[in-house]
């Protein structure tokens, strides 16, 4: 095996490394700033890593057999052009997390960070489920570490009930694992898709309590509630990678294994339409609860439960377009929320408080800013020709394909209700400003780094609208039969 057909798997190994690094260094603050180079070049090098497997990347996806071990025995990664596209994007918004926030907190919660960015990378390379359920795990105890804060006495309660619906979720996971193997002798995902039998009453119990964990840990209604507490409690710049990247994560695990191991269409199931009737739900129901909020933070995270809802369309309904669609939502919606969370992080140190009304000094304050603000809303709404309106377009052609015209109903009412909660943050640029108060609590400068990561973030939106014409040609996967 060649050096190129290896490279794939370096951003793994470049994380565990930095999460070890500063974990032992932890304890020595003096040489934080070599261990934050370090880290760095290691950041930096996982993007190059991914970016020359992509431009080497042949017809045969790359296969990594560790310790030389073959499949089914031995623990494989994978990766295709699916896989990789969405390691790039993780390495890119790591990046952006790094130098915008996580660079400037402590050497321990750099290493729950990296720990965190090492279990997201083993998950979407991984074609092994209980390997998955591993990494599942390392991942849920980084975000434990993430989201505590000794500052905020709330986030403590919030993160144990975090703590304790997750791990509800990764026990039906671990059961649905049971149930699987039980049946078909083998968690490879290779051979499950030759192996696994829709019709067979044990892989169908299996497939529903996967599922039904996957619903729980990406947030569908009614089983939410814990997400928005949890968002809700914590620094934004911590939620911006959480919710930006860690959820969509879970979301690409669910792609992959209803369209690769069941097969697209031909799993059409009770698990599958379960999924596409509560995510047509949480696409109507969660913006219209966004709508009634005014923290910030908790806003963001219901609207981050309807974006993620359209993924869950996406995966009910199972076809091509579909499928299309939700790698499409996974690249707007990771790039969008980041931006969104990252300029709620801002303003909050402008002026002290996540109160949505105080927004309204923002426009005199960052005028190009409020564009992003603006930009990234308006996309969410579905206004053409912004990345959101390709989402909803493809998932309005599947579901007339399939003649599912509750669907088109619910993407419909969806947008109304966005309209909502995406009215009510563009009114609060129009009320009357008293800058005396905002002068009062303007203090903090922004940071040069600051200003490049959310410009960057708005590049990244609209350098999507340029690749839609190619997005269908790129997302063919070989293997995926949809």
């Amino acid at each position: 095996m060649s050096l190129y057909q290896q490279l794939f798997v370096a951003p793994l190994f470049f994380s565990f490394l930095s999460a070890c690094i500063c974990a032992w260094f932890s304890f020595r603050p003096s040489k934080k700033k070599y261990t934050q180079a370090v880290s760095t070049f290691f950041l930096f090098a996982s993007l190059l890593a991914t970016i020359g497997s992509l431009i080497h990347l042949s017809p045969e996806p790359l296969v990594y057999e560790y310790g030389g071990w073959p499949s089914p025995w031995g623990i494989v990664f994978f990766g295709d052009v699916f896989s990789l596209s969405f390691i790039f994007l993780l390495s890119v918004l790591a990046i952006i997390s790094w130098v915008f926030a996580f660079v400037h907190v402590s050497l321990l919660k750099q290493s729950m960070f990296f720990f965190l960015l090492f279990a997201l990378y083993g998950m979407i390379l991984t074609q092994d489920l209980f390997n998955f359920y591993v990494f599942l795990e390392i991942c849920s105890i980084a975000i434990y570490g993430l989201l505590f804060d000794r500052k905020h006495p709330a986030s403590a309660w919030f993160t144990f009930r975090y703590l304790s619906i997750n791990t509800v979720a990764a026990s039906f996971y671990l059961m649905g694992l049971a149930f699987v193997y039980s049946s078909c002798g083998s968690l490879n995902m290779a051979d499950l898709s030759t192996l696994i039998d829709t019709h067979n009453l044990t892989d169908k119990i299996g497939i529903f309590l996967i599922s039904l964990g996957f619903c729980i840990k990406i947030a569908l209604w009614p089983l939410h509630d814990w997400l928005t507490g949890a968002y809700g409690s914590s620094e934004s710049h911590t939620t911006a990678f959480i919710a930006g990247i860690v959820t969509k994560v879970f979301c690409i695990f669910l792609i992959r294994f209803f369209f690769s191991v069941l097969g697209g269409a031909e799993y059409a199931s009770s698990t599958a339409n379960l999924i596409l009737i509560f995510s047509c739900l949480s696409v109507i129901i969660a913006p219209y609860l966004a709508s009634k909020q005014s923290d910030a933070r908790v806003l963001l995270a219901y609207s981050s439960i309807s974006q993620i809802a359209y993924i869950g369309i996406a995966v009910g309904e199972g076809s091509m377009l579909a499928f299309h669609a939700a790698c499409f939502q996974i690249f707007h919606h990771a790039i969008g929320k980041t931006a969104l969370f990252f300029l709620a992080s801002v303003i909050h140190k402008k002026t002290g408080t996540y109160e949505i009304s105080n927004w309204r000094y923002w426009p005199s304050t960052s005028k190009w800013m409020t564009g992003v603000i603006v930009l990234c809303l308006l996309s969410f709404l579905g206004i053409p020709p912004l990345p959101g309106f390709f989402v909803k377009y493809w998932l309005f052609q599947s579901a007339l394909q399939s003649s599912h015209f509750f669907v088109i109903v619910s993407i419909t009412l969806g947008s109304i209700s966005t309209l909502l909660y995406v009215f009510f943050i563009i009114e609060q640029f129009f009320e009357k400003q008293d800058l005396n108060d905002f002068a009062s609590t303007s203090e903090t400068k922004f940071r040069i780094s600051q200003k490049i990561c959310i410009a960057s973030l708005s590049i990244l939106m609209l350098f999507l609208i340029g690749a839609y014409p190619y997005f269908e040609s790129w997302m063919k996967i070989e293997g995926f039969r949809p």
